[in-house]
């Protein structure tokens, strides 16, 4: 027997007991994965479900209230009201009703910078609204109403028809000899700016 033999029929019993170990194995569920939740009952599995929280980031809220949300809600709400009214920090202690170290505190342990910003006018108006949770009004102007526009009466200007002066009528063709030179000379100054078109044969 050859190395080759050799190898091939070392390969095949290798394969043959591999494939009947794996048929052979015994698997536990069958092709069904169970878990642990699969056999409790539905007061077991709402049992494991824990209290729902709502919290209103949009509203003020007491130091109490702020202390008993999570630490990333915390950070949300602070810098959502420094984005949105330019909150300083004596406006956050005047809301929570603590002092300034007590606040800093907090945002050293939050990882919030502190700020120094000078709110302006608007801002502490919008403020104010927010904290009474009212919304600063703009002053709308009063409009006047509109005084109605007299229209004078537009005179009618009848036209007035033009004078028509009659010229005399011409026959196109005039035939003209030698002593009627003088009724030539009648007839243009006659035609003379009427833009008529004469012919004239002339016989000498």
């Amino acid at each position: 027997m050859t190395n080759e033999e050799f190898v091939f029929h070392q390969t095949e019993l290798e394969r043959k007991r591999t494939a009947r170990g794996a048929y052979n194995k015994k698997r536990q569920g069958g092709r069904h994965v169970r878990l642990p939740s699969d056999n409790m009952t539905k007061k077991e599995m709402q049992a494991m479900n824990g209290e729902i929280q709502t919290y209103k980031l949009s509203e003020p809220m007491t130091w109490q209230e702020f202390r008993a949300m999570p630490d990333d809600i915390r950070r949300q709400y602070i810098l959502g009201l420094r984005e949105r009214y330019d909150a300083s920090t004596g406006m956050f202690c005047q809301m929570f009703e603590v002092s300034k170290p007590t606040f800093w505190k907090e945002l050293q342990r939050l990882g919030i910078k502190a700020t120094n910003v000078m709110p302006t006018k608007d801002s502490l108006a919008k403020w104010d609204g927010f904290l009474h949770q009212t919304e600063p009004q703009e002053e709308v102007p009063e409009e006047t109403p509109d005084e109605p526009v007299k229209q004078e009466p537009q005179e009618t200007q009848q036209e007035t028809p033009k004078e028509t002066q009659e010229l005399p009528k011409f026959e196109p063709h005039i035939t003209i000899v030698q002593n009627d030179i003088d009724r030539l000379c009648a007839v243009l100054k006659l035609l003379n700016g009427t833009g008529a078109k004469v012919t004239i044969e002339v016989t000498l």
